[in-house]
């Protein structure tokens, strides 16, 4: 993917994010409560909304330098915590609430699935990544152990089964 499309698509995400807080700011969950709610939903609303300005900032620093493997980290870490709240929130409206506006929010989350924007490439482990220079030699050394070929003894010396173990599993070799 260019770095322009790159951009265009964080800029769309931040946008999407942003067009959730009208949606939120319909939810009552304090009314909820009175109709036999956990109050956590109170505090997952209010989660939700700081997530959504948490999400909003990243997109737009990620935009900024779209190769910076922090910002992309950071960016894809709110995305999927917003997600997980939306959808917790999401249940409580459905059942509390409304139904329309619970599919309302299931579709607002499909907008921010970080998969819609993100693809990691992992060249190489994360040590590797940061220090190019230095490789570890035993990370290219071949493997020098002989294969086992035999299945393994069914039950370790001076080891019995449990009493109430079942008949039908009593001759079990653990190989299938």
């Amino acid at each position: 993917m260019a770095e322009w499309d790159i951009r265009t698509a964080l800029r769309s995400m931040a946008a999407d994010a942003g067009r959730l807080k009208p949606v939120l700011e319909q939810l009552k969950p304090r009314e909820w409560v009175a109709k036999g709610a956990p109050d956590t939903y109170v505090k997952q609303l209010e989660s939700a909304q700081s997530q959504i300005q948490g999400v909003v900032r990243s997109t737009e620093i990620l935009a900024k330098d779209p190769e910076k493997l922090t910002a992309a980290l950071d960016t894809f870490l709110r995305l999927q915590a917003l997600e997980s709240v939306l959808a917790s929130v999401a249940e409580g409206v459905r059942k509390y609430q409304n139904p329309a506006l619970a599919d309302l929010l299931r579709v607002a989350r499909q907008y921010l699935d970080p998969d819609r924007v993100f693809t990691f490439r992992v060249e190489g482990d994360l040590k590797g990544l940061v220090k190019k220079d230095k490789r570890n030699p035993e990370d290219d050394a071949p493997l020098t152990g002989q294969t086992e070929t035999d299945p393994p003894a069914p039950e370790r010396p001076g080891t019995a089964r449990p009493e109430k173990y079942p008949a039908k599993y009593a001759n079990y070799s653990g190989t299938c």
